[in-house]
Formats: C-alpha cells, sequence, structure tokens
C-alpha cells in the first residue's frame, strides 16, 4: 500500500466489512507498524514520526466517542487550564453545540447526558481545539439520524484549513464525490 496524504484535503477511505480500513487508521497512529508499502504525510514518511510527533501532528475521532464527568467547556479542553474562553466558544459554535451552554450551563456530562450527534459534535470540537494538521474521522455517520449525519458532514467539509481521513462504509456516489480523494482499501489487497 502507498499512499501521499497531502495537506488540507480530504479522503474517504471505503471497503467492506472487514477489509481493513479501521487496520489503516491503526497504522497512521502508530498503533500497528507492520505493513508493506509507503504513506507519507506532509513530505514525511509515516515510519519516521515519533509516537509524540504522530500525537502532536494527528487527532482520531472514534466511532464511539468519549465523554469525560466534566462540563461541556472542560470536555472541550481537556485539562488544559490556560484556555481561551472565548476560543472555547466559538468552537462550540461552530460545532453547533452552543444550546447546550444554556441547557446544561456547569452541569457535569456524562455518556448518557449527549446523543450520539452531539458526542460527535463534542470530539470535533476537541479535534478543532487542539489545531492537529489531520483529523481521522472513524465511521462518523455511524448510529446517526439522518440530519445529525448531514450535520456532521457539514463539518467535516467546512474544515478546509486541516486534513481529513474519513473511514466509511458509505458508498453513495453524491457523498463521495466531495471528497479530493476516494481511497478503495480493497484495492490494495
Amino acid at each position: 500500500m502507498s499512499i501521499d496524504i497531502k495537506e488540507n484535503k480530504s479522503y474517504a477511505i471505503i471497503g467492506k466489512s472487514g477489509s481493513g480500513k479501521s487496520s489503516l487508521a491503526k497504522i497512521l497512529m502508530k498503533i500497528n507498524e507492520n505493513y508493506k508499502g509507503d504513506i507519507s504525510f506532509d513530505n514525511g514518511d509515516f515510519r519516521d514520526f515519533s509516537e509524540l510527533e504522530i500525537y502532536s501532528l494527528i487527532y482520531y475521532i472514534p466511532q464511539n466517542p468519549i465523554v469525560f464527568n466534566m462540563n461541556l467547556l472542560e470536555n472541550i479542553v481537556l485539562g488544559s487550564s490556560d484556555y481561551d474562553r472565548n476560543e472555547v466558544l466559538d468552537i462550540i459554535k461552530k460545532v453547533d453545540l452552543d444550546y447546550l451552554l444554556s441547557q446544561k450551563k456547569d452541569e457535569k456530562l456524562d455518556s448518557n447526558s449527549l446523543s450520539g450527534g452531539e458526542k460527535k459534535k463534542l470530539e470535533i470540537a476537541r479535534a478543532i481545539y487542539k489545531n492537529d494538521k489531520l483529523i481521522i474521522f472513524d465511521e462518523p455517520q455511524t448510529g446517526l439520524d439522518p440530519k445529525s449525519s448531514q450535520t456532521i458532514d457539514n463539518l467535516i467539509f467546512s474544515m478546509d484549513d486541516i486534513t481529513r481521513i474519513v473511514i466509511t462504509h458509505k458508498q453513495d456516489c453524491d457523498y463521495l464525490n466531495k471528497f479530493d480523494r476516494i481511497i478503495n482499501i480493497e484495492d490494495y489487497k
């Protein structure tokens, strides 16, 4: 497998269930370094990046995001004490979670207090706040109603200053045509 990932582009990784889409994410996150071929990003080979460099370069959004027992702002900044409150409020508005500020205020959140779409928006807010160069979305539409799915898609495609890799089973042509490149994982077997 040889893939050259360009900055500020969007990639759809498609393939049947069990075809290796999530394995590619593990390779990018250096969880699995046993692969053949070359994967490069920003003119660098992924094999040459340290784990620390990967952590500061890539944000991974899982299918089932975690909600910590903290309020909304704390769930986004995750332990950072020197954050700019206005910046975080702008991010909350960008991901369409600002209504939670009035509903939940400083209330502690948990997995049961947010819907699947809200959890994914929260994870996207964390990614925007962390300001990494590359975000991997693992099946971002899984378990979402059509409206929430569309909101998440709109967020993904509005982030044109970040490289986005979307692992998806969604084969809809209109959806896939929005990406700069489509990588069918089965072509590399």
